[in-house]
């Protein structure tokens, strides 16, 4: 185990100082931005402008979860000296890889060490798994705990009579994801459930207070924090994730169905289903609570879940349980093979080839693409834009490229996946000319650089050029000159 705990720390420290593009950028910036001001508030040596932009970016983020990872971040900052991203990835690897033991311990109590092994290694080499868990995002932290509260309320349902004092416990260790990041309180309420019930006497046991008492220290630190945050500071609002209608399609099932295959391969899944089968009893009940958690999660975020590829993590530590029972038969049938010199030797070549191809699969994926000399080009707009905090973008990633880069802030115009998404959500498309009015006024500049969303929006495209001089233009950007004629340079 430890072996395979070092090659998945290893093979996530290639390309370690590469921007954040390679994996949402929006949602990578989004926290980038938190912890850099988080970081300015505190240093002391900092230019005054850079940190009062800091700080402007900072505040004006949306608050969609505890800022946990950027907190640790942000002092990741002070102890170095100095913003560096890399921080950022080297914690969230070091948090995903960690969430390994408490996973393999499980998948080795479902099946057999070469069961846990195999889990494992699916959870650290998957190429999807290693390109997400690099990202500056909760979601590897979200996971990690994952692991250590399912495999927590696993140890807590098969001890014969556990105290109270191991209840509280376990409810705590539990509590730690859904607290970085709510969604995580299905799959491990649903896995709790699954396996109350494969136990004998299951309805004995659900009147249980110690059960109703682990439950509830589950969500508690999240749902204490949420109901803050919502109805007290008004800090998080809802934003229309759920959207009923794609429930009622067929394509979204498909397209679902289509998006987790290409994410974890079709063999991954079949692994995973066939071990859920073959388990009987309570690990039986663990995974298909475990699918089920994840089902509903799915149907609560249908849009996200079939555009947003690490809405899927959690299905990674749930594959990679359910292929342990698989393999561990498989282990089983060649350890039965009469074990001469030349069979072991085989059997070597084949597990190292297997992970060796795995491995390279995983850095291939980290060393894709080096993304280094795109940053030039952003501060290249910010300095032409004099690090002003009163744009508009219609731009990479809502405008998050250029602010973080360039030094700058503003607001973000919708583009055309945003408009779809409303629609679909019953708002009205487009803008009328007296919207693109009021949203324009009192800003100074229009800055794009997705020329093609500029296309897709005719009527946009048409008032801005009607209306406004361009202040500057190259071959994969346009800004508009939205001041009055007195306040613009003659």
């Amino acid at each position: 185990m430890a072996a395979l705990l070092g090659l998945g720390i290893t093979v996530r420290l290639f390309n370690l100082t590469n921007p954040p593009f390679d994996f949402h950028p929006t949602r990578q910036l989004h926290s980038a931005m938190i912890a850099r001001g988080m970081y300015y508030a505190r240093a002391s040596d900092a230019p005054e402008w850079r940190r009062e932009m800091a700080v402007r970016q900072w505040q004006g983020r949306e608050v969609v979860e505890p800022r946990i990872l950027e907190t640790i971040v942000a002092w990741g900052y002070l102890l170095a000296g100095g913003e560096e991203l890399w921080i950022a990835r080297l914690l969230s690897s070091a948090f995903w890889v960690l969430g390994g033991i408490p996973l393999f311990l499980l998948a080795r109590s479902l099946s057999s060490f070469w069961g846990g092994a195999a889990g494992l290694s699916f959870y650290l080499f998957l190429p999807f798994a290693v390109e997400a868990s690099r990202s500056f995002q909760p979601d590897p932290l979200m996971v990690a705990l994952l692991c250590l509260g399912i495999w927590a309320l696993h140890r807590w349902v098969e001890a014969d009579a556990p105290g109270w004092r191991l209840t509280v416990f376990v409810g705590l260790v539990a509590s730690l994801a859904p607290l970085v990041k709510a969604v995580a309180f299905l799959p491990l309420l649903a896995g709790l459930a699954g396996m109350l019930l494969a136990r004998p006497r299951a309805i004995s046991r659900l009147r249980d207070p110690r059960m109703w008492v682990l439950g509830i220290l589950i969500v508690l630190p999240a749902a204490v924090y949420y109901a803050r945050a919502m109805f007290l500071t008004h800090e998080i609002t809802a934003t229309g994730r759920f959207i009923p209608a794609l429930l009622g399609q067929i394509r979204f099932y498909l397209d679902w169905q289509e998006f987790v295959m290409r994410l974890m391969g079709f063999g991954a899944i079949l692994a995973a289903a066939l071990g859920t089968l073959i388990l009987v009893g309570v690990p039986r009940g663990l995974l298909l609570g475990l699918w089920v958690g994840y089902f509903i999660y799915g149907l609560l975020f249908p849009h996200h879940i079939t555009t947003h590829n690490y809405y899927n993590l959690p299905l990674v530590p749930i594959a990679a349980l359910g292929m342990a029972p698989v393999a561990g038969q498989i282990a089983g049938r060649m350890a039965a093979i009469p074990h001469t010199r030349m069979w072991r030797l085989m059997r070597f070549i084949v597990v190292a080839a297997l992970l060796g191809f795995a491995v390279r699969a995983a850095r291939g994926v980290v060393a894709a693409r080096d993304y280094r000399p795109e940053v030039g080009y952003w501060e290249y707009l910010g300095n032409l834009l004099e690090h002003r905090s009163d744009l508009v973008f219609l731009s990479h990633d809502y405008g998050y490229r250029l602010m973080y880069y360039g030094w700058v802030t503003g607001g973000a115009w919708v583009g055309q996946a945003d408009l779809n998404l409303g629609e679909l959500l019953g708002e009205t498309p487009g803008f009328s000319t007296g919207d693109m009015i009021e949203r324009l006024s009192g800003h100074s500049f229009f800055v794009v650089t997705l020329l093609g969303e500029l296309d897709a929006q005719p009527a946009l495209k048409a008032y801005l050029y009607d209306t406004f001089p361009v202040a500057e233009q190259g071959d994969d950007f346009v800004i508009f000159d939205l001041r009055p004629p007195a306040q613009a340079p003659p």
